[in-house]
């Protein structure tokens, strides 16, 4: 997902756009989010639809779902 989201990150860069509204769908949601994880000095708003993000480690939930409430917290 890095490299999808550093390839993105790049295309935006290139076209000069400033910081942009983000959108993804299903798999785009993850990947809109590896952008902003990755790159938030370009992504002004995200807009996620039927996203899904996978846990880090489906043995922890309570992790997976600390880390979203932290990163909910940044976006907010």
């Amino acid at each position: 997902m890095a490299g999808y989201a550093d390839a993105v990150a790049d295309l935006l860069t290139a076209l000069d756009l400033g910081q942009v509204h983000l959108c993804g769908l299903s798999f785009g949601g993850g990947l809109a989010l590896a952008v902003y994880q990755r790159h938030p000095r370009l992504v002004r708003s995200l807009v996620l639809a039927s996203a899904y993000a996978p846990p880090a480690n489906l043995e922890a939930p309570e992790a997976f779902n600390a880390e979203m409430r932290r990163f909910l917290r940044r976006v907010a």
